[in-house]
């Protein structure tokens, strides 16, 4: 039976840290990761949308909708 610091040693040389730059790629790889991703493009390209719409009729209308 080998020494348990033996074993932790292992363990550890053969699981290696990765740093954020290695792991940043990983994450966004993943299928929820992209998901999440396009689906926060999403809201935030309907906010900007919805955000020029009130402000265009608040132009055209002469007085503010809120």
């Amino acid at each position: 039976m080998p020494h348990p610091s033996t074993l932790a040693d292992e363990a550890e040389s053969r699981l290696p840290r990765r740093s954020f730059r290695d792991a940043l790629p990983t994450l966004l790889s993943g299928s929820i990761a992209t998901f999440l991703l396009a689906f926060l493009l999403v809201l935030g390209l309907v906010g900007l949308v919805a955000g020029l719409f009130v402000v265009l009729v608040s132009a055209l209308t002469g007085h503010s909708l809120f």
